[in-house]
């Protein structure tokens, strides 16, 4: 491969390292090499945080070279962090490795990003909310600046009237209480799938998901369900019970 200098500013660096937060992982199903032939897995370990985290990675069994864990794509081992020494890389260690961009997992930002978004949920909420910055993509309603309003409110009856003139009215009593006790944006909105996971959605990218406040979320997964009860009922009907064919 030809040198490239590869650098990723502070804050790239932390959404990657702080996205995976259990100690053992196994990649998502994505694109398999061409040839299962060629390729070996490895379990590696890496640091996020200040954890070590455990994940099992196909390595090429011609060079030992690792492959993308997105597009299975061969790793350019030419790629460093700007600043960083130059690095003859032996496969098997992980130290090595370590010195490469995305820790020798992924070939672009494109197949990192792709990784996250299938990884971890986490992870999808951060870049939705840098794409559409917590406002309900069916009510309007802007989370992000909800939270801020309550959390410079001291009085519960101040925020209680706040939560009550938004849709946000319409949560449980036990929601609210969590609410006025820690306003957090996680309680006040969601990643909703555009097409559900139970519709074929399962595996998309970042494009499938949108910002719903909790209440349209409910709303939403309230009609989904109606939608797969009726699916159910729609299959079953001419199906006889076995019995009477039986006498």
């Amino acid at each position: 491969y030809n040198r490239v200098i590869f650098s990723l500013d502070d804050e790239v660096r932390s959404i990657y390292n702080s996205r995976l937060t259990t100690t053992t992982r196994h990649a998502p199903t994505l694109h398999q090499p061409s040839s299962q032939s060629h390729s070996i897995t490895r379990t590696r370990t890496y640091k996020a945080k200040n954890k070590r985290i455990k994940m099992e990675q196909n390595f090429s069994k011609d060079n030992g070279s690792p492959l993308c864990m997105t597009c299975s794509s061969v790793v350019n081992t030419q790629l460093k962090f700007r600043g960083d020494e130059n690095v003859e890389l032996d496969f098997k260690s992980n130290i090595q490795l370590s010195k490469l961009p995305f820790q020798g997992r992924f070939c672009s930002l494109e197949c990192s990003k792709s990784y996250g978004v299938k990884a971890s949920a986490q992870f999808v909420r951060n870049i939705l909310f840098d794409l559409e910055l917590g406002v309900c993509q069916v009510c309007g309603l802007d989370t992000s600046m909800l939270a801020r309003r309550l959390k410079v409110l001291e009085r519960s009856e101040d925020k209680v009237k706040l939560i009550n003139g938004t849709t946000l009215r319409d949560l449980t009593d036990k929601q609210k209480s969590a609410i006025l006790t820690q306003p957090r944006e996680g309680l006040l909105w969601q990643a909703d799938h555009i097409t559900p996971v139970a519709e074929g959605g399962g595996l998309s990218d970042i494009d499938n998901y949108r910002t719903l406040c909790t209440i349209c979320h409910k709303a939403e997964t309230k009609a989904l369900m109606k939608r797969l009860s009726e699916k159910k009922q729609r299959s079953g009907r001419g199906t006889g019970d076995i019995r009477q064919f039986l006498g």
